[in-house]
């Protein structure tokens, strides 16, 4: 079965469409985003998601050259201050509930400290066949992005991380934007009827992402 995907386009992030609502108060005046998101229905389940998750995949390396693709993960709570905890930190904690990243060659790790606790932020290089462990991760209120950027992964804001909320983390947004990056978060969940991928970026990078062929 080929699922359908239907792909929307909103120039101005900031102006009223039916993609996305960002706060302009939380970004820099100066800053130009667009907006693009992926939809299918969502049938069967998580594998809609993973139809997408492969339809932008090979978008961007058909289209972006040099990009590359990474999963950043983080905290949702903070967690005790304790020996176990800073020892197993994220990457051991998420293989003790199955998933598996410790093979991941090209990955980052980093905690963060707030008031005797403590929060773990991570990121790994996705290759095409890795992407069936997105969906299992980018679960309702996650703490979960995808990140297409040419070159390096650049220091990532170590001293506060991200909390999955677009107008919380424009930090990190444009951090990654003004180095030609397109940061991703999943729609649909629960009993929505649609599931998909919505993208932040530069206006003229995202036009190359979507440009008809």
């Amino acid at each position: 079965m080929t699922t359908e995907i239907d792909v929307g386009v909103a120039e101005d992030a900031f102006e009223k469409n039916n993609l996305i609502k960002l706060e302009c108060s939380t970004y820099e005046t100066t800053i130009a985003l667009s907006v693009v998101d992926w939809i299918a229905k969502r049938f069967p389940r998580d594998a809609a998601l993973l139809d997408v998750l492969h339809f932008v995949y090979r978008s961007i390396f058909e289209r972006m050259d040099g990009y590359h693709v990474w999963l950043l993960l983080g905290d949702t709570r903070w967690q005790d201050d304790t020996r176990i905890i800073r020892f197993r930190k994220m990457f051991s904690s998420l293989k003790a509930q199955g998933l598996e990243f410790k093979a991941f060659q090209d990955r980052r790790e980093f905690m963060i400290e707030q008031f005797g606790r403590l929060k773990f932020f991570g990121a790994v290089r996705l290759d095409e066949d890795e992407l069936a462990l997105v969906p299992k991760v980018m679960q309702p209120g996650s703490c979960t992005y995808l990140l297409a950027l040419p070159g390096i992964l650049p220091d990532l804001p170590e001293f506060s991380g991200w909390s999955g909320r677009l107008n919380e983390d424009s930090e990190l947004i444009q951090l990654n934007v003004k180095n030609d990056g397109i940061i991703f978060q999943r729609v649909g969940y629960f009993d929505d009827p649609e599931v998909g991928l919505v993208a932040l970026g530069k206006p003229n990078v995202l036009a190359r992402l979507v440009a008809q062929r």
